[in-house]
């Protein structure tokens, strides 16, 4: 009888105690302890049964993202681990934990398929910031590279406008501000009558720092 009898037993024992309404070890050393005593095999049919069930009892609920894509990394079904990696990813993002979205989002594009194009691109998209946002150039440098690439891949004007901007930010946040206004022109011609107000907005502010930069006032 586990809910009557092992279960008490365990947390009168010290063992296991309830966090949030589950029952967990009480210290991580005795999971991991029992883990070494599994086969690999094992490991892996009890990491994808315990994904099952969290994905039964809370769904895509946002506090279990990132226990989610650690159960399905370990039950070596990537599939399910990138879908969930990359909620983490957004959440961690909304509670601008960066050091946690770096590595979520470094996951993601090493897992995402080579042919998955947009979402490469929006993977990268969302580093190359978190690069301009913790000062690394030169690997924004590389993901910008990336995300030109990308572009040919894509029938999509708006993703074409936003790599345009965003190496025009990198340009005038290296100080290189001819370049800077280069894009910021670019980005005028590729703006369209269906370009979001924001995309105008931004091309707006990115030439007239330029020209600012340049003394064309």
């Amino acid at each position: 009888d586990v809910e009557n009898w092992w279960l008490p037993l365990c947390a009168n024992s010290i063992v296991l105690e309830v966090q949030q309404g589950i029952w967990q070890f009480n210290h991580s050393k005795i999971q991991d302890g029992l883990l070494l005593s599994l086969t690999p095999s094992e490991q892996q049919t009890i990491h994808q049964e315990v994904a099952e069930a969290v994905e039964r009892q809370f769904g895509d609920d946002a506090s279990r993202t990132l226990q989610l894509a650690y159960h399905w990394r370990n039950a070596k079904n990537h599939h399910k681990e990138l879908h969930y990696t990359v909620l983490a990813m957004e959440e961690t993002l909304s509670r601008y934990a960066n050091a946690e979205a770096f590595m979520l989002v470094d996951r993601a594009i090493e897992l995402a398929p080579a042919d998955a194009y947009e979402l490469r691109f929006n993977l990268l998209s969302q580093r190359e910031q978190l690069y301009s946002i913790t000062g690394q150039p030169d690997q924004r440098r590389a993901d910008l590279e990336e995300l030109n690439q990308l572009i040919a891949y894509l029938d999509d004007a708006q993703a074409k406008a936003l790599v345009v901007y965003r190496q025009g930010v990198y340009a005038y946040d290296t100080s290189q501000y001819g370049e800077a206004l280069t894009y910021a022109e670019e980005l005028e011609q590729l703006l369209t009558s269906t370009s979001s107000e924001k995309t105008r907005l931004n091309a707006k502010i990115l030439f007239g720092r330029a020209c600012f930069r340049l003394g064309r006032y």
